[in-house]
């Protein structure tokens, strides 16, 4: 049997290939209409791009790719993606460096994506190992089999390792009163009240945690009881904290002593700032006391 085959005309044959070319361009169009931004691990606030500054003292960026739309099919066809870095907010394009590349072929496996890469921090910032503190971007792109390109929105990251204050020991605390008696808890049912001192580079979203300190003072933080409180620093000035009465009305009759860490929204801990002592004197005064009796003299 002879076998049959449809012969185009050169009008078909053109009209044919612009077809194709505009299925294959409106591929791309579509992709870039649906491309999402790029996810990244341990981002603690999603409104600006905050890392957790444990992130750094990993060893790379985890990075998660969804699966994008128009994906390739064409078996042994390959989309190739590229995930750029660069210093700043809004860079240039000639601003970005490529710190990874990969490709996905057709038939893609099952469970492909969502797509983790983890970048090596050492490929985010040449010759040192790991980024400084700063705005980031971090983009990927898409390349089709076609050679058409596509880029994804911007994602901002804040590298932020530096703690509130620095690395100085933060001030003491001043308290309400320098000597805690029953007399001030009757009159403070709110509790004590502890006034932290100012420092220059607060910013939303620090918080404190502050300790009620008996007996010998330990020589590393790591010693030091559960605290008081975590609350946040909601001011850049005029901070306050509160020691409820119920966990300080069982206090011994001796000195105690209070202090506190300050934390940023990165989870940087500043150092055990000064103590501030606070003599307690909560027990029941003796009554009914005899007159004293003094010897006469000889």
């Amino acid at each position: 049997m002879i076998g049959s085959k449809t012969i185009l005309t050169p009008e078909q044959s053109k009209t044919a290939r612009i077809a194709y070319r505009l299925a294959r361009s409106q591929r791309g169009m579509d992709l870039k209409a649906e491309l999402a931004v790029a996810q990244v691990a341990n981002i603690v606030d999603p409104t600006d791009g905050t890392l957790n500054k444990d992130v750094l003292l990993g060893t790379s960026l985890d990075v998660t790719l969804a699966q994008w739309a128009q994906l390739v099919t064409d078996d042994g066809q390959s989309d190739t993606f590229f995930i750029d870095w660069a210093v700043g907010e809004v860079p240039a394009d000639d601003g970005f460096v490529e710190v990874f590349t990969d490709t996905v072929t057709a038939p893609v496996a099952a469970g492909t994506f969502p797509k983790l890469i983890n970048i090596p921090l050492t490929a985010l910032t040449s010759g040192f190992p790991k980024p400084a503190d700063g705005v980031y971007s971090l983009r990927y792109r898409i390349r089709q089999p076609n050679d058409q390109e596509t880029v994804s929105p911007l994602l901002k990251l804040i590298v932020d390792t530096t703690p509130p204050g620095g690395q100085s020991e933060p001030g003491s605390m001043v308290l309400a009163t320098a000597q805690l008696t029953q007399e001030f808890l009757d009159n403070n049912l709110g509790g004590l009240v502890g006034t932290l001192p100012d420092y220059g580079d607060w910013k939303a979203g620090d918080k404190v945690a502050f300790y009620w300190v008996s007996g010998v003072l330990p020589v590393d933080p790591v010693g030091l009881p559960s605290p008081i409180g975590f609350v946040g620093v909601d001011n850049a000035t005029n901070n306050t904290v509160t020691f409820p009465v119920s966990a300080i009305e069982g206090s011994k009759d001796e000195a105690y002593y209070v202090a506190y860490f300050l934390f940023d929204k990165a989870t940087n801990r500043s150092r055990l700032s000064a103590y501030t002592r606070i003599d307690v004197a909560l027990g029941l005064l003796p009554d009914n006391l005899k007159d004293p009796v003094v010897p006469l003299a000889l």
